[in-house]
């Protein structure tokens, strides 16, 4: 009998090893996300706008296609470079790919319109929008209190923002700048959504491939969009560039496989509320170096989306249990 408990015990244990191994990863994961997701914003904020917008976009992907090949060759040989370059599986993911390009072109303009925290303040629609749409287009169900903690944090983001309107300077051209972050977040949202489901389909391609499929189709909406930049040449490519321009080339490249790594192993919604985190470190760093004068009703700001975010984590969790309960074989009793 003792043999027996034994041999019934040990699956439960490797299954609570891997379990914890796994939650760690997802924690790195995020917590990886936010740092690189704060960078984007910071970097952005602070470069200088003389570049082409279209070819930073063009390197990211270049950069990253080259990447992908790389690996894919590695870890699978010619079979999976011939997967990363197949044509269907490129023109398949392309509305996906271009949608991504798009959001991201967009919000690089948006800067030259506004400053990082007002772009933060707009941006925060993706997160109701996501969850709305993730459910719509993807079936996925969340319970009445999830979708309250969703547009509580919603809302608590937009307010904090909006406590802070009075340092956000905005440009002349505001509705050139409200266009492109409205296209923004529509693409980035759609993108998103679109990029959950090839990524999480019962017969998907291995991540390597697919992240190279979405460059190359990236690779080539960026091309289309530098043909209509009115006066551009090839020779040009690199004028306005500086050491901000390759600064703010990098974050890109990391935001770009840290999305999709949040996408695969989390989900759209979870990615969105990370980016939710984001705003109140940016807020602490700025308390931190001076730069934000602490005010009450912004710390308790800041607080509300902590908290209504590791509600929404715990939720999710408990939510999660039973299911994990069901699933796992339950030992023989003799």
């Amino acid at each position: 009998p003792r043999l027996r408990c034994r041999a019934a015990e040990a699956p439960e244990v490797l299954s609570a090893a891997a379990s914890g191994r796994r939650s760690a990863w997802r924690i790195l994961l995020v917590v990886t996300y936010i740092i690189c997701d704060i960078s984007v914003y910071v970097v952005g904020d602070r470069a200088t706008h003389g570049y082409t917008t279209q070819t930073v976009l063009f390197s990211s992907a270049f950069i990253s296609m080259c990447v992908g090949l790389v690996a894919s060759a590695v870890r699978r040989g010619s079979r999976g470079v011939r997967d990363c370059v197949d044509v269907g599986n490129v023109l398949r993911l392309l509305p996906v790919s271009a949608s991504f390009g798009l959001s991201v072109l967009c919000m690089l303009m948006a800067f030259q319109s506004f400053d990082g925290a007002f772009i933060k303040l707009l941006g925060q629609m993706k997160l109701p929008l996501t969850a709305v749409f993730s459910a719509v287009l993807l079936g996925r169900r969340y319970t009445a209190v999830q979708w309250q903690l969703i547009f509580l944090i919603c809302v608590a983001c937009t307010s904090f923002t909006a406590l802070k309107m009075s340092s956000v300077t905005v440009g002349s051209v505001s509705i050139v700048g409200l266009v492109c972050v409205t296209s923004w977040v529509l693409f980035n949202v759609l993108a998103t959504l679109f990029s959950e489901r090839a990524f999480k389909e019962a017969r998907a391609l291995p991540f390597l491939t697919l992240m190279t499929n979405l460059r190359i189709g990236e690779l080539l909406a960026m091309t289309v969009t530098l043909a209509f930049v009115p006066g551009f040449h090839v020779r040009h490519f690199f004028r306005g560039w500086d050491f901000s321009t390759v600064m703010v080339l990098a974050t890109l490249i990391g935001d770009s496989w840290l999305s999709a790594l949040m996408v695969k192993q989390l989900s759209s919604v979870t990615t969105k509320i990370s980016k939710c985190c984001s705003l109140v470190v940016l807020y602490a760093v700025a308390l931190a170096s001076g730069k934000q004068p602490f005010v009450v009703s912004q710390a308790l700001g800041a607080f509300m989306i902590v908290e209504a975010t590791a509600l929404f984590a715990m939720v999710s969790l408990q939510g999660d249990a039973p299911a994990k309960a069901e699933a796992q074989p339950q030992p023989l009793t003799p």
